[in-house]
């Protein structure tokens, strides 16, 4: 197909609101492309929605996104509906528990094609084309990214994030001194960036501001990181600690340069005096704009829990759970 649905998420609050993911090959002109939103009973429950501007472009395909910023709004017996600019639908979807049939707009007397069961606590995602479909933590586009400037503890002292490249010496906090085996950047691809204030999370963590994309996530629960709040070591996604003084969420800038590095093993570095992780090579990391590189990277590996340099360097904290235990903390702390 010319162009397919990515990723979706039809629970708002695991992701940070409702949204849909479209992925064309690059360069597709997708000016008359509409996105639907279905009701089980086959009304329209939001849309049409056209799909904005190139949000990045990964492996050769565009991705667009459509998010509640835009209107967009679903619900998990919903169907979401891609169609062309001649009207005709190019995919139109649902959770497959549910039997979603059109009786109204461009997919009316169509049935949607039940791709599994959408998660309460993921979105819903395709790497192949939109032929099959995976629940994974939700990417909406973008990888564990550093802004360019941060500076990484290595053997030698912190040294600037954009001149190490793969082969270079990093410290890790739980693995020691780890070689690099992979480096990339990019230039925006970023849709939200966390912006980390010196002592945010304890006395110097971290040391200096700290910017990453929304998505990166930063170690809890050890090294004196939220210790108080987290009393064993996981790692989380940095927008989920924004309800915290001096951490905030922001819309990223186009321009902005970001950069990726990962081992042969996930690993936690010090970054800007912070521990955050290094690249964990999943599913849509292997999909998108890097995976052709990183696939290379490990041509023997045997995928653990789905991720090539797995399994991760701790267990993995989902958003909703970490802000309930720092709003209760908050309170307690008040």
């Amino acid at each position: 197909m010319a162009g397919y649905i990515s990723e979706i998420n039809v629970y708002g609050a695991q992701a940070g609101g409702d949204f849909v993911e479209l992925a064309f090959p690059a360069g597709t002109d997708v000016s008359g492309y509409q996105v639907y939103a279905y009701k089980s009973d086959g009304t329209i429950y939001s849309g049409p929605f056209g799909l904005g501007s190139v949000q990045s472009t990964q492996n050769g395909e565009d991705v667009y996104v459509v998010d509640s910023g835009d209107g967009f709004s679903a619900s998990f017996d919903s169907g979401i509906a891609l169609v062309d600019g001649s009207g005709n639908v190019v995919q139109f979807i649902s959770d497959d528990r549910y039997d979603v049939t059109a009786t109204e707009g461009p997919a009316a007397g169509q049935t949607a094609d039940g791709v599994g069961r959408f998660s309460s606590s993921e979105t819903t995602q395709s790497s192949d084309g939109g032929h099959t479909y995976y629940n994974a933590p939700a990417t909406k586009g973008s990888v564990a990214c550093f802004l360019a400037g941060t500076l990484v503890d290595t053997p030698t002292g912190p040294r600037a994030i954009g001149e190490l490249v793969a082969g270079d010496l990093v410290v890790t906090l739980d693995q020691g001194v780890q070689p690099l085996i992979w480096t990339g950047m990019s230039y925006g691809g970023v849709r939200e960036k966390v912006v980390i204030q010196p002592d945010s999370l304890g006395p110097g963590l971290p040391r200096t501001g700290l910017s990453v994309s929304a998505q990166h996530r930063v170690l809890v629960g050890q090294h004196g990181q939220l210790e108080t709040l987290f009393d064993t070591p996981q790692i989380v996604a940095a927008k989920a600690l924004c309800a915290l003084p001096g951490i905030s969420l922001s819309t990223a800038d186009a321009t902005d340069k970001w950069h990726h590095i990962t081992c042969a093993r996930h690993a936690i570095v010090m970054s800007n005096g912070l521990a955050a992780e290094s690249l964990l090579v999943g599913p849509m990391v292997r999909s998108g704009r890097y995976g052709r590189s990183l696939n290379a990277c490990f041509p023997d590996a045997d995928a653990i829990e789905g991720y090539l340099n797995g399994p991760p360097a701790h267990a993995i904290l989902r958003v909703g759970v970490a802000r309930k235990h720092i709003n209760r903390g908050m309170r307690q702390a008040a």
